[in-house]
Formats: structure tokens, sequence, C-alpha cells
């Protein structure tokens, strides 16, 4: 496609991204594109000003928020190529809107959008920072996170998770497409359908499954299996549970497993205190946690319970808690000992390093 026509095709697409704008709407250039502050970028020759105007990118073109630059204003700008925005970069706007498929934005830093109003046959790819759809309407774009934090609450398209962190902000599960899930997290995610409940069983080893990580709550969640399997298919990743206070079952827990439902040993059920616990180390040790409920026999539930470091907002101190039994035929955790270190062995310990230094 010629450039006249190109731009003929921007000018088009991205008239609804005009509408509530009271500057001009820039175009990219339809050459490539460049630097978002670089006025070659622009059609006009023009950098788009943060005080009035809105833009568009033309689809071919690649348009780079580049480090050190910031793009903030809350209106509706368009993308119908590819936008790229660099670890130091950050995109705070409105929607983001396209007529056609086949766009692209490539986030290593940070953005925030309140949606993602754009046809299917574009895909999200976040490789780093932070990327925050704040809207909770559905979009069907692809999504791929390979790393950094893509929070958005809604259902989402084709999904491939392989690093980063899948923050669902206390949403569902929902995925109008497949759900790859390859490594990373999965974050603040309640299942309230069995199709949702389903996903979790895609964690495999690499994976983490991290029920609460106390962004959007510092209470308890609990998942509902209504009966379904839990059985992640390679039998390894780690559950993620959060205990809030040294009352017995105070934590993150999943109930109403069947019992067929299985857990080997090749997972690992992580416990710890999120953001810190009140009162001090002393009222937790023999405490249960009650983290799985199942509807009969617990003898296929034999996750591995590694030893956790738990810091106490009371004493604001940090201690390797130890537990007892792995997995309880109830289901439970227990804190069987809490290691306070001997000031005395510290005291030499620091002797010894100090020493090591003179010598040296």
């Amino acid at each position: 496609m010629n450039t006249p026509r190109l731009m003929q095709f921007g000018l088009m697409t991205c008239m609804l991204a005009s509408l509530t704008a009271h500057g001009v709407l820039r175009l990219s250039n339809g050459t490539g594109g460049g630097l978002f502050n670089d006025t070659a970028t622009w059609a006009d020759g023009v950098v788009p000003l943060q005080s009035a105007d809105t833009w568009c990118i033309n689809a071919n073109d690649v348009v780079t928020i580049p480090n050190d630059y910031s793009w903030v204003r809350n209106v509706i700008n368009s993308n119908e190529g590819t936008l790229v925005i660099e670890p130091r970069g950050l995109l705070s706007q409105g929607r983001m809107y396209g007529q056609f498929a086949n766009w692209v934005i490539v986030s290593h830093g940070t953005a925030t959008v309140t949606r993602l109003a754009l046809p299917a046959g574009g895909t999200l790819m976040v490789l780093g920072g932070d990327f925050h759809i704040s809207d909770s309407i559905a979009t069907s774009a692809g999504f791929l996170l390979d790393g950094g934090r893509l929070r958005f609450g809604s259902s989402m398209g084709a999904t491939i998770v392989s690093n980063g962190v899948l923050d669902k902000k206390l949403g569902g599960l929902t995925f109008g497409g497949t759900f790859t899930w390859v490594g990373g997290t999965v974050a603040n995610a309640v299942p309230t359908t069995n199709t949702e409940r389903g996903q979790i069983s895609k964690m495999n080893d690499g994976c983490t499954f991290d029920q609460n990580n106390q962004t959007y709550t510092n209470i308890p969640v609990t998942i509902n299996f209504n009966n379904v399997q839990l059985r992640p298919l390679a039998q390894a990743g780690t559950f993620q549970f959060d205990v809030y206070s040294a009352t017995d079952n105070d934590c993150d827990a999943i109930t109403n497993l069947p019992a067929s439902s299985v857990l080997s040993n090749g997972v690992n059920v992580v416990v710890g205190c999120g953001n810190g616990l009140p009162g001090v180390w002393s009222d937790y040790t023999g405490v249960s946690y009650r983290v799985f409920q199942v509807n009969g026999s617990y003898a296929t539930l034999n996750p591995s319970v590694p030893n956790a470091f738990w810091t106490w907002l009371g004493d604001g101190k940090t201690y390797e808690v130890v537990f007892a039994n792995n997995i309880s035929i109830d289901g439970s955790v227990m804190v069987d000992a809490i290691v306070i270190p001997e000031p005395a062995l510290g005291l030499l310990a620091g002797l010894l390093a100090a020493l090591r230094m003179r010598r040296s």
C-alpha cells in the first residue's frame, strides 16, 4: 500500500480517537514510525502535545515510547500498527482504539489503559514492567506474558504465560481461546465456574499459583472447587498460600475438592505470611492452617511443604518457620517450630567475620 493510501486508512480508523480531543489528531508518518518524541515520527512533523492532542499509529509503523519519556493523558488514542514501550518508558491513557487486526503492543515498561478496544487478531506482549488494564470489559485480544506483571481482571483472549505474573485482580480465569501455562505466576485469581477451576490444573513445573498476594485484599481468599478434580498435568509446580494471624485456619484455602484429586510430592505447597503478621513469633508455634479440604480420603494429597521465612509486624523480625507432617490427614499444615537464632551464635559469627576481614 502506498503512503498516501496508508495515511488515508490511518485517518479513517483514528477518527474515533479524535472525537473527545480538543487539539489535533497526530498520525504517525506511514513510513516506518520511530521514537515517539521524535518529530520525524509524525506525519506533520509535530510530536503530540500532552496538553491537547491525540495520536494514531498507522498500520506497518512501529512507534516506541523510549526510556525516560512519559505520555500521561486520559484520552483515547489509537494503534493500528506496533507500539513499543521501553523499560523506563511510561504510558497512561484512556482507551486504546483500533479498527484493523494485526496490531501489536510490546511493553517492557509501565502502562495503564482503561480498555483495549481493539479487534481480535492483535496481540499484547508484556515482556517486563507493569501493564494495567483498569477496566473490567472483556477483550478478545491475544496475550503473551513473558516477564513483568499484567493486571487484568476480566476475560481474555488466547493467552500464553511463560514468565512474569498474570494478576487477575480477584477476577476469574475466563479465556476466549486457549490458556497455555508454561511458567510464571497466576496471582489473585478466584475462579467461579468449573471451566475456570480447570485452568488451575494446567499448572506444571515452573508455574506458581499465588492465591492471594495481598495486592487487593489482606484477608484470606478461599476457592470453592465445586468437586472438580485438582490434577496438575505434570504433578509439579507451586501453590502459594498465606496466613493472616495466629487464628486456626486463618489462611488462604482451596475447599470442596473431590477425593480423586491428586497432588504428588512434586508439588510444593508454600505457606507464607504475605505482607507480615500481627503479634509476635511466639503466638504461632503449634498452630495449624487448613489449606485443602477434600470430600473424602486425603491419601492422594502428598505435596511437599518447605520451610518458609515469616515476618512479624509486632517485633519487626523475620525467622524461619518449620512445618510438621507436610499435609496432614485433615488437609492442614502445622507450624512445628520457629527457628530463633541464638544470640551467642550471632555474636560469634560477627567476631569471626571481623577477624577474617582483619586478616585480609
